[in-house]
């Protein structure tokens, strides 16, 4: 008889739900108690989400910042170099066609160099 009292406390004790067994069938409270830690949990990871989404906000907007030192700072170079050679705005402006001047013609360059490799790949299939 006492091994079957202990072995009953022990079958007690291994099962998880033994705490709705012993308090009377409140088995049910348990089982709602389980159903609430779950949307708590939800409830949490949604939580967690807001935080790392708004950490992300500012994140990206202090990159945006640091760009725009960044530009600004490049800016600021650029004037000393500007003050520096006393370089006039007229120059500027020549300098600047200049450069758009050189890289239009680098990319007539380029259309004649894609020109030429399409032809040569025609007459390569052709004889082929």
């Amino acid at each position: 008889m006492e091994y079957i009292i202990i072995l009953f406390f022990i079958l007690l004790k291994e099962n998880p739900y033994h705490k709705g067994v012993c308090r009377r069938g409140n088995f049910i409270k348990e089982e709602q108690k389980r159903e609430g830690e779950e949307s708590m949990t939800k409830e949490r990871m949604e939580k967690e989400l807001q935080k790392i989404y708004s950490k992300i906000k500012q994140l990206q907007e202090r990159a945006k910042d640091l760009e725009q030192q960044k530009q600004m700072a490049e800016d600021a170079e650029t004037m000393k170099i500007i003050k520096k050679y006393k370089i006039s705005s007229e120059q500027l402006q020549l300098w600047n066609q200049w450069k758009e001047e050189e890289i239009l013609e680098l990319l007539k360059q380029k259309k004649r160099e894609e020109k030429a490799d399409e032809q040569q790949e025609w007459e390569t299939d052709k004889h082929d």
